[in-house]
Formats: C-alpha cells, sequence, structure tokens
C-alpha cells in the first residue's frame, strides 16, 4: 500500500538517474572525441615529418657517400 503512494516520488529519482547518467555518457564522448582528434592531428604531423626527409633521400644519400 506504501509503495502505490510513492510511484510518484520514484519516477523523480529514475528520471534525474537517467539524466546524469545521460551526462555522463555524453562527456565521455566528447572527452574521446577531443582526444582522437589531438591524436590524429600528430599523426599528420609525424607523417609530414616523415615524408619531408624521403623527399630529401637522394641528399642524405650523397651526402653518406661523399662523407
Amino acid at each position: 500500500m506504501n509503495l502505490k503512494n510513492n510511484k510518484g516520488s520514484m519516477a523523480v529519482y529514475v528520471s534525474i538517474v537517467l539524466i546524469t547518467m545521460l551526462f555522463i555518457l555524453l562527456a565521455i564522448f566528447l572527452i574521446s572525441n577531443a582526444i582522437r582528434k589531438s591524436q590524429l592531428s600528430t599523426v599528420v604531423k609525424v607523417k609530414e615529418s616523415y615524408e619531408k626527409d624521403n623527399n630529401r633521400a637522394d641528399e642524405i644519400y650523397e651526402y653518406l657517400i661523399n662523407k
């Protein structure tokens, strides 16, 4: 009998928990998305730096041979 009187208050608690979990999941998603973007930009920078050395491979080879 007492449970029937408290159904409305349980709905409020469940709603608060669901909204809180939604915000937590959204925060985790946004943080992981920001980290992934940072990793991708780092990978692009590393790739560009290696490509610069690959473009100069002939110069480096000649330098090492004539050394």
